[in-house]
């Protein structure tokens, strides 16, 4: 399945294109590009999305795999919040998991 970013990440339905399997593509190239670019470390979060902390623990343990250093906030975090424990963190990137806007 070909996964289709926007100028937003990737969206896609849960169940259908959102599946474990594909968070876990996308995570591992995240972690790739995080790794070729020096990064050591990452921070991943959700918010109330249906199985959210679920898909970013699965997250998280891709990107650990992958070996970075891997914080995973607990709990529904807003992405501004997210964007803060980056910044403040010195980490190389992040992973929000969010229903966005989407219906």
């Amino acid at each position: 399945m070909k996964l289709t970013f926007g100028t937003d990440g990737w969206r896609g339905v849960i169940a259908d294109e959102f599946t474990f399997a594909n968070v876990g593509r996308v995570a591992r190239a995240h972690a790739q590009a995080l790794l070729d670019a020096g990064g050591r470390s990452a921070v991943v979060a959700h918010d109330t999305r249906f199985l959210g902390g679920a898909f970013a623990r699965s997250a998280g343990e891709t990107l650990q795999a992958a070996g970075l250093d891997v914080t995973v906030l607990k709990g529904a975090t807003p992405t501004p919040a997210l964007s803060y424990a980056v910044r403040a963190g010195g980490h190389a990137g992040g992973v929000m998991i969010t229903a966005s806007h989407n219906p």
